[in-house]
This record gives structure tokens, C-alpha cells and sequence, in this order.
């Protein structure tokens, strides 16, 4: 048997993952594990299309919204800052 989900269960979890953020409210936040699909996590898939590594790069060059502190080793992003920069990137 395939440890790994199939091509169709991969894509109604990236459905199922964007129609979760879709029911955010804009002053909620997300944290990184719910952003981007992760090695340990071979069956869950991210809302965006990259890596955690590539996350934290843009956040650091400007190309993506800085998180905020929640706590000392906690970091979230707010959900309307995410969107907004989707958004740019759709445009």
C-alpha cells in the first residue's frame, strides 16, 4: 500500500485547506505549519506554493508580510496581511 495520498487526495486537501482559510476572519492568524506543506507532513498540503525555508527568505527580503509575536517561540501572520499578499501576487 502507498504511504503517500494519491494525486485526487492531495488536491481536495489543498480544497479543503483554502476553504478553511477562506472562513478566517481578516483579524485571525495562521501560523506557518498551515502556510506551507512540510517533508513530515507528506499528505498535507500548504496554502502557498513553496517551503518554509523560502517562507522565512522573503519574509526577510520584503517579499512576503512579517509575522507578529505571539509568544516567545510562537510566530503568526495575519490572516488579511496573507491574503493581501496573495492577492498582489494574483494581480
Amino acid at each position: 500500500m502507498n504511504p503517500y495520498p494519491s494525486t485526487t487526495l492531495r488536491r481536495a486537501q489543498a480544497l479543503s485547506a483554502a476553504q478553511a482559510f477562506e472562513t478566517l476572519a481578516d483579524s485571525a492568524y495562521i501560523r506557518e505549519r498551515d502556510l506551507v506543506a512540510h517533508p513530515r507532513r507528506p499528505g498535507m498540503v500548504g496554502l502557498l506554493p513553496f517551503s518554509a525555508s523560502t517562507l522565512w527568505r522573503k519574509v526577510s527580503t520584503g517579499e512576503f508580510p512579517k509575522p507578529q509575536k505571539l509568544g516567545t517561540r510562537i510566530s503568526a501572520w495575519k490572516v488579511a496581511d496573507v491574503r493581501a499578499w496573495m492577492a498582489q501576487q494574483q494581480a
